[in-house]
Order: C-alpha cells, then structure tokens, then sequence
C-alpha cells in the first residue's frame, strides 16, 4: 500500500495522498476496504485514466464508474477505491468553519442534506500516506482545535431542526403515514448527531462509519445509541405518545449539555 501511496503523489497535480474511510477514522478491522484519497491544489481534477494507468501494476482489474473521477480495484485481497479532493475548496470551508459558518444542501444520498463541513471531515479523519510541502499537514493544523464558534452555531441550529422534527412526528396520528414518520425520525436522529458530534469538539462524521466513530467519543448523552433505535422501534409500534415522550428525553439532555457547553441560553 506504501508503493500505491507513493506513485499516486507522483501523479502531475497531485501534492497529498491519504487514506480515510474507516481506517482513517480508526475503526477499521481486517476486512474493511482501503479508500485512498489524493489532494489537488485547486485545478482540474486528474483523469480517473491517468490515476488508472499509473496504478495498474500495483492492483487488480480496474473499474471506471460512469460517473465522477474515481476508481474501484482490489489489492492483497481488499476493496481499494481511489477518490479526489480539492484542497482549495477545503481551505474555504476551514474558512468558514472559522466563522462559524456551514451550508446544508438536500443532494442525492444525502437524505437529510449534506453538511459542507463534510469536506473538513474529510481533510481533519485522514492517515497522511505522502505530502508535498506539508499541504495536508499545514492545512489540517488550520482547522483544529474545533472552533468554538462553529460549535456554537451547529448545535444551537440543529437542536433547533431536532425540536421541529419532534414537533411534526407528534402530529402524526395515522399509520397510513408511516413513511413520513419515519422520515421525521430519521431526521430527528440527523439532527441530533449533529448535535453530538459538535458538543464533543468533532467535525461531523454523517456517512457510513459515522455511528461507530461516535461511539469513541467521550461526551455522549447515556445509553445514547439504544435510545436513537428505540425511536425508530417505538414508531414502528404505532406507539405516539411514547414515540414523543423518548424524543422529548433526548432533546432534554442535549439541550443541558448545550446549556453547560454553551451558556444558558442556548435553546
């Protein structure tokens, strides 16, 4: 993995090479797939062919989806897909974190949105595999400690959007509307990840991995695991005023931990 790590830095345009996914995020086991990330410095993207073609001594077959330039091959026996990131755009949205500032856009397989500081996440959950004049390092060290300031405003916005979503699923009376309450949960549980993640000083980790990564971190309301699946349980049941009263637990202990991280008036 070192020698694919190092002929894909070689690459024209390329000044960093990482690996993420769950190995970046250190819950990975003996199966789990490589995910190997190269950096540009703005610019256009590098040819998924040339990064196929630089690589092809060193993996199995190699796939080209049809959309995106990325690539899937297999190497020692894994799953390998290498994927691209502008650190241009990283550098803005460091930026903005900064300030205290996010966007959360609806995109496909993002059912409840996307949150910008993803690319953050991207940049700051990363095993550094080869760099140019330390532009991951140099980068990295600009968006760490979590800034305050985004703490502040993620949770105040999303227990915000947690609360709507309670709010809306306890209106919810027939069970022809299963989906929509369904989706109401889901979303609440979004939210309060969100939450989470941000009381805990930690760029959000919203994809795949991201509930295992959460439960390293330090600060979690009890038992917060089992309460998120028992929402969805609950709903399931039909079970309404239950339903409501777990949510109205959570969001109670959030918001306190809110309260002590922030200020009384965090609601």
């Amino acid at each position: 993995m070192r020698e694919l790590a190092e002929t894909l830095l070689r690459l024209e345009g390329v000044v960093g090479v990482g690996l993420g996914g769950s190995r970046g995020l250190g819950i990975a086991d003996a199966r789990s797939d490589y995910d190997f990330v190269v950096f540009r410095q703005g610019g256009e993207q590098v040819p998924a062919r040339a990064i196929g073609k630089a690589i092809e001594a060193l993996v199995g077959k190699i796939v080209y989806p049809q959309k995106g330039n990325f690539i899937q091959a297999e190497a020692d026996g894994h799953k390998l897909e290498v994927f691209q990131a502008d650190l241009a755009a990283m550098s803005h949205e460091i930026g903005m974190a900064r300030q205290g500032k996010f966007r959360w856009v609806i995109r496909p397989l993002f059912p409840h949105g996307d949150l910008s500081t993803r690319l953050v996440s991207h940049l700051v959950f990363l095993e550094v595999l080869g760099e140019k004049d330390e532009a991951l390092s140099s980068l990295r060290a600009q968006a760490l400690p979590f800034p305050h300031s985004l703490k502040n405003s993620l949770v105040r916005y999303f227990l915000e959007q947690a609360s709507y979503a309670r709010i809306h699923a306890a209106k919810v009376r027939s069970g022809k509307d299963f989906q929509y309450l369904m989706a109401l949960v889901s979303g609440f549980v979004y939210f309060t990840h969100i939450v989470v993640f941000a009381l805990n000083d930690t760029y959000p980790v919203l994809e795949k991995g991201g509930e295992r990564f959460m439960a390293t971190l330090k600060q979690l309301p009890p038992a917060y695991a089992e309460r998120c699946r028992a929402l969805f349980a609950t709903a399931l049941a039909g079970d309404g005023a239950t339903l409501d009263r777990q949510m109205a637990e959570l969001l109670d202990d959030l918001q306190a931990r809110a309260n002590k991280a922030l200020g009384a008036s965090a609601g």
